[in-house]
């Protein structure tokens, strides 16, 4: 009986000792395990090395940034240096140019010319500006054929006006008429007379009467001129 009961004690004692090593095995296996993932992540690279990464892109990138616009700006300040020379030199040009087509460069304005003014003369502006644009830069004769026969009613005193601009240029400065062109012509607005009109039902509707005064200008042709036309 004694010998029997030693026997279990010594068996459960064996079996206590098998549980406690068990146990501590698992434990350190455990603990082997932990420690090889927090090794694998320390070993990753860490969020804070990307920031800096890119920061030093950004910086390298705004430098060179900086430094184009500088030479940008640099670029800038020399094509506005060269449209200054540029507008320079268009401004002398024009300078010496004359606002005169019929003059060639160079050549000198002091040319006599002889004018009509013709004055209050009845209807508007624009009516005799459509004559003008006709006669414009056209030679004496050509003028005078086409006031003849254009079917406009202020053609009558436009050709009035243009006769005796060339009788003055002949009259007075001793010109040719067959070398006498149309250099300028203008029409501005004369005084104007308010008046009524009676239509339907007593009414009366008011209207104007314009008036407008009628400048050309002749002058005479060179021998190239005459050639042209």
């Amino acid at each position: 009986m004694t010998g029997a009961g030693g026997g279990g004690a010594v068996e459960t004692g064996t079996g206590a000792a098998a549980g406690v090593a068990a146990a501590t095995a698992v434990a350190a296996v455990a603990t082997a395990a932990l420690a090889i993932g927090l090794s694998g992540r320390r070993s990753t690279p860490g969020p804070l090395a990307r920031p800096t990464s890119r920061t030093v892109s950004l910086k390298a990138a705004s430098e060179q940034a900086g430094s184009a616009a500088g030479a940008v700006d640099e670029d800038d300040s020399d094509d506005e240096s060269d449209d200054e020379d540029g507008d320079d030199a268009l401004s002398s040009i024009y300078e010496d140019e004359t606002d005169d087509p019929y003059f060639e460069d160079g050549e000198a304005e002091n040319v006599v010319e002889a004018r009509c003014v013709a004055r209050f003369l009845p209807g508007s502006p624009q009516k005799f500006r459509r004559v003008l644009w006709q006669i414009r830069g056209r030679s004496y004769r050509e003028a005078l054929m086409l006031l003849e026969f254009l079917p406009w009613r202020q053609c009558k005193p436009v050709l009035t006006a243009l006769q005796s601009a060339a009788a003055n240029a002949q009259n007075h400065f001793n010109m040719d008429k067959s070398r006498l062109f149309v250099h300028r012509c203008k029409a501005t607005k004369g005084p104007f007379s308010k008046r009524m009109r009676p239509v339907s039902k007593g009414q009366a509707h008011a209207y104007m009467k314009k008036t407008t005064h009628v400048t050309i200008y002749v002058r005479e042709m060179s021998d190239d001129q005459l050639e042209k036309f």
